[in-house]
């Protein structure tokens, strides 16, 4: 989870341990990067045969791009992408700019 506020940018990523919150100006843009460790593939529970294989080619790290514009705010996400064959075994691993980012835009939820 990756709240942001209106004047600053709060990130948070949540594991059953208390999460840790780190706040910084609000730039202009600004990216968050999500390194592919054993313990990352582990909190979005990827199996230990899948996070092997994965590990094994080096995934490089996931980037949200933030961009702030006015008083709207949009993300570009370019993630690892696991593609599984027969039997849920490992086929494939895309790394993050070999497949198109996703396009988000962030609403506050306050109003």
């Amino acid at each position: 989870m990756r709240p942001i506020a209106a004047s600053n940018v709060g990130l948070l990523q949540q594991h059953e341990a208390p999460p840790v919150a780190t706040q910084f100006a609000r730039p202009r843009r600004s990216d968050a990067r999500l390194h592919s460790d054993k313990e990352v593939l582990d909190f979005l529970g990827f199996a230990p045969n899948i996070q092997q294989a994965m590990l094994a080619r080096g995934p490089m790290p996931s980037v949200l791009l933030v961009r702030f514009l006015g008083t709207s705010l949009s993300g570009q996400w370019s993630g690892i992408l696991v593609t599984k064959g027969e039997h849920e075994r490992f086929k494939d691993l895309k790394q993050p700019g070999e497949t198109p980012a996703k396009t988000y835009a962030f609403t506050n939820p306050a109003g």
